[in-house]
C-alpha cells in the first residue's frame, strides 16, 4: 500500500492522471471528427442544393441548362417567375420546353447571366428579336437598351384636329393610304413635282441656253 500511493504522487505533479489527460484528448479528438463531419455535410448538401436549383430549358431543340437563382433575379419576366415558368414544364422529359428562335434565346439568357445586358445578334433580323423580347416578358429597360443599341426613335402620338372636315382634309393630304381621294391627289402632286423637275433639266440644254442668252441681249 505504500509503494503504490508513492508511485501515484510522482504521476500526478502536473495536477492531472494519466487517464484524466486520455480522457481530455479523446474529447479533443471527438469534437475535432464532429466539426468535420458536420463540414462536411454542409457541403454535401450545398452541393445537392446545386445541383437541385439546375434546370433544363428547350428552345426548339436545343437545351440550355443554367441556374434557378439566375432566372430568379428578374421575378417579373417570364423564366424568372415560376407560375408562368410552369406552364411550359414537361414532366417526362424533367425540362422546360419553349418553341421560339433559338439563336435569340442565347442572347436572353445572358441578359439574366449578366445582370441586365442585353444584345442583339448581328445575324437575327431585327423585328424577330423585339418579339423574343416581348414574349419572354423582359420588360422596358430591355427594350430601352435594344432601343438606344439600335438608335430607333419612338413613334410620335399626332394629335388629329378636332373638327371632322379639317380633318378629313389634312388626312386627305398627309396619308395617301387614307382613301381613293387621297391617293389620287398624291399622284397629282407627283405628276406636277415631276413636271417641274424636267422643265428645271431641259431650260439647261445648250439649245435652249443659247435662246435665253440672244433674248437677254436683245432686250438689253
Amino acid at each position: 500500500m505504500y509503494n503504490t500511493q508513492n508511485i501515484s504522487k510522482k504521476t500526478t505533479w502536473t495536477g492531472r492522471t494519466t487517464v484524466e489527460l486520455e480522457h481530455h484528448h479523446k474529447i479533443i479528438n471527438l469534437r475535432s471528427n464532429r466539426n468535420e463531419d458536420l463540414s462536411n455535410i454542409k457541403n454535401r448538401r450545398k452541393s445537392e442544393y446545386q445541383i437541385d436549383s439546375r434546370i433544363i430549358i428547350n428552345v426548339s431543340g436545343l437545351r440550355f441548362e443554367t441556374l434557378k437563382t439566375t432566372l430568379e433575379r428578374y421575378p417579373q419576366t417570364l423564366l424568372g417567375n415560376i407560375r408562368r415558368r410552369s406552364l411550359f414544364y414537361d414532366k417526362k422529359q424533367d425540362e422546360y420546353f419553349f418553341d421560339r428562335h433559338r439563336t435569340c434565346f442565347e442572347s436572353i439568357l445572358y441578359y439574366y447571366q449578366s445582370h441586365g445586358r442585353l444584345r442583339r445578334p448581328e445575324y437575327v433580323p431585327l423585328d424577330t428579336f423585339l418579339e423574343e423580347i416581348t414574349f419572354f416578358e423582359l420588360g422596358s429597360d430591355a427594350l430601352k437598351q435594344v432601343q438606344q443599341a439600335e438608335n430607333l426613335e419612338e413613334a410620335q402620338i399626332i394629335h388629329l384636329p378636332k373638327n371632322p372636315i379639317c380633318r378629313f382634309i389634312w388626312s386627305t393630304l398627309e396619308y395617301p393610304q387614307y382613301s381613293i381621294l387621297a391617293k389620287i391627289i398624291n399622284i397629282i402632286s407627283l405628276f406636277f413635282i415631276l413636271l417641274s423637275a424636267v422643265g428645271l433639266a431641259v431650260e439647261t440644254l445648250p439649245k435652249y441656253h443659247r435662246a435665253t442668252n440672244d433674248q437677254c441681249q436683245n432686250e438689253a
